[in-house]
């Protein structure tokens, strides 16, 4: 099994990040664990994933101060994401709204990915 992984899902090349990925927890946890009765699991959970995978992929601090990823598009992705594994695309259903929603996130994220590649290439970001 072990040799079946690619080589950056081995445990030696995700050690880079594990510095990153406590700092990220350590900052949500502050921000939404603190000093609160209630706290959201999936809220939190949400946030951490969008930050980490903002941070390793795309080279973004803090992906909330985009407006795109704070947009209800974002929000009715996730409440649908259940609905997903539903092969059904019917017009007013979750599945049609979440894969509407997958579909204009991937457009921005798609063209986050074309803006860091030619600053890559420009040399004005870091690898």
């Amino acid at each position: 099994m072990h040799k079946m992984l690619p080589a950056f899902l081995k445990p030696e090349p995700l050690q880079k990040y594990i510095p990153t990925m406590d700092s990220i927890a350590k900052k949500l946890l502050k921000e939404h664990w603190d000093d609160k009765k209630e706290v959201l699991a999936f809220t939190l959970a949400k946030a951490y994933t969008i930050s980490i995978a903002c941070k390793v992929f795309m080279s973004i601090e803090d992906p909330f101060q985009l407006p795109k990823f704070v947009d209800p598009i974002l929000s009715l992705f996730w409440q649908n994401l259940v609905s997903l594994c539903i092969p059904i695309d019917l017009h007013r259903t979750a599945m049609n709204k979440a894969g509407k929603a997958s579909n204009i996130i991937s457009k921005d994220i798609l063209e986050i990915i074309r803006r860091r590649k030619l600053d890559l290439a420009e040399n004005k970001g870091v690898a």
